[in-house]
């Protein structure tokens, strides 16, 4: 069997519904079968997450598998919130507005101290003949500067 190609039990597995529920999918066209009755997963599956409207249920069975269906994938949906919440508390999983605010912070931080460059090495230079002293002293300075930064950075 195609791996891509699953029996309407397995593809019920696969999708956390019943089999029944898979069966009424097909019958409302709402998953793409083969000619031999196996369901092709890759189709079924980019059609029923981009939220296709449902057909409407034409029998009690259909409902009823209808429903099954739409409670699984609440069930489903309700777990991922969940397990969303718990990374979040564990501090495992971080807004993207914190990320924002803290990036914010970081380079206010390093851009301050950069820019106390010339205020460290100003006085000195006026005594250095050498191109490559200069640039020791240069270096040595941003060196200095990168140290207080990741310093600073890390206490957060």
């Amino acid at each position: 069997m195609d791996a891509d190609r699953l029996t309407k039990a397995n593809y019920a597995r696969h999708r956390g519904v019943s089999r029944p529920a898979v069966t009424a999918m097909a019958k409302n066209d709402r998953i793409v079968v083969d000619a031999d009755g196996l369901v092709i997963v890759s189709e079924s599956d980019a059609m029923l997450d981009n939220g296709k409207k449902p057909a409407k249920p034409t029998s009690v069975a259909d409902s009823m598998a209808l429903y099954e269906e739409q409670r699984a994938l609440k069930m489903a949906a309700d777990r991922e919130r969940s397990e969303l919440e718990l990374a979040k508390s564990k501090g495992e999983l971080v807004t993207i507005a914190d990320v924002r605010a803290r990036l914010s912070r970081e380079i206010t931080v390093a851009r301050t101290l950069l820019m106390s460059l010339g205020d460290g090495v100003c006085g000195r230079l006026a005594s250095i003949d050498s191109e490559r002293d200069i640039k020791a002293l240069i270096d040595a300075r941003v060196i200095e500067i990168l140290d207080d930064v990741a310093d600073k950075l890390g206490a957060e």
